[in-house]
């Protein structure tokens, strides 16, 4: 699936005009959301975690997980890869999963 834009922050700016799409979940598919905290989370060497150590968490963790399993393996990789460096931002997770034969 392609990846979507990155839109507008929500709840800074009053009377924001919002893009609407509509997405597709499969059966068996999973769509997690994140905030740019869990992305922006960083290890004692001030590395990032970034986008791309999101989605090889996604890929090890959310292929047979359930949603909260998921959600909770990811933040789980990022207090293990933050390894005590505080965190300067929220960390927001949501995963939703369509069950397969829905």
């Amino acid at each position: 699936m392609p990846a979507m834009g990155t839109g507008m922050a929500l709840g800074i700016f009053k009377n924001l005009m919002l893009d609407e799409r509509s997405i597709t979940i499969p059966p068996g598919g999973c769509m997690i959301l994140y905030s740019d905290g869990s992305a922006d989370t960083r290890n004692p060497d001030d590395v990032r975690f970034g986008d791309v150590g999101l989605k090889r968490a996604v890929q090890q963790f959310g292929i047979n997980n359930t949603a909260q399993d998921t959600c909770q393996a990811i933040y789980d990789c990022l207090v293990e890869y933050q390894n005590g460096a505080p965190q300067f931002d929220d960390v927001t997770l949501l995963a939703v999963r369509r069950l397969k034969g829905q």
